[in-house]
């Protein structure tokens, strides 16, 4: 499914569409309670200003959700996502995205090389997730001014948090790591 408009609202109803969601060049789009059943997810690339809600992401093998080419302030609430193998979201080339799961889980493979949530940009805003299984939970490779709070990270190989060099200024609270080998800043 392609939306290349902006100020689209699709609202799935709760019906499962099997295969990618991609949003592409668009402002002001909103997708609404849907279950994705993909490679790809949600593919928000090129889109700004837009809302994703109560989306179910299962069998994601690749990246349940990768918001990609200047693609700002985007608001991602209430997913989950059950991914087999990669990334459960990527985030890498979009400022000001906020994912808030309110309680949903991101659920890996436990494998090596597995994020649940990987991000290199600037003000990535998370909360309210419980992620679990992947090699690290969430990994930030030099985004600054990104916002932490209310996460449960269970069962990473490795990292529950990885925050690389120069993840600065950034902001970390009410977060609980249970299983993983170290937190690392």
């Amino acid at each position: 499914l392609n939306i290349t408009a902006s100020n689209v609202i699709l609202n799935g109803d709760g019906y499962q569409i099997n295969g990618t969601v991609f949003v592409t060049g668009a402002s002001n789009v909103s997708v609404r309670n849907l279950k994705i059943d993909p490679a790809y997810g949600l593919i928000v690339n090129n889109t700004n200003d837009s809302v994703f809600e109560n989306i179910s992401i299962i069998n994601s093998t690749i990246y349940g959700i990768w918001i990609t080419n200047n693609s700002n302030r985007n608001n991602i609430t209430n997913v989950s996502i059950n991914a087999t193998n990669g990334y459960g979201i990527k985030i890498d080339n979009g400022q000001n995205n906020t994912i808030d799961c309110l309680g949903s889980r991101i659920s890996g493979p436990l494998l090596n090389d597995s994020y649940g949530i990987f991000t290199d940009q600037t003000r990535t805003s998370i909360k309210n997730c419980i992620i679990s299984n992947f090699d690290t939970g969430i990994f930030n490779s030099g985004g600054t001014r990104a916002i932490y709070n209310n996460l449960t990270i269970l069962g990473s190989l490795y990292e529950g948090i990885y925050l690389n060099t120069p993840a600065s200024n950034s902001t970390i609270s009410n977060i609980v790591i249970n299983s993983s080998e170290y937190y690392s800043t």
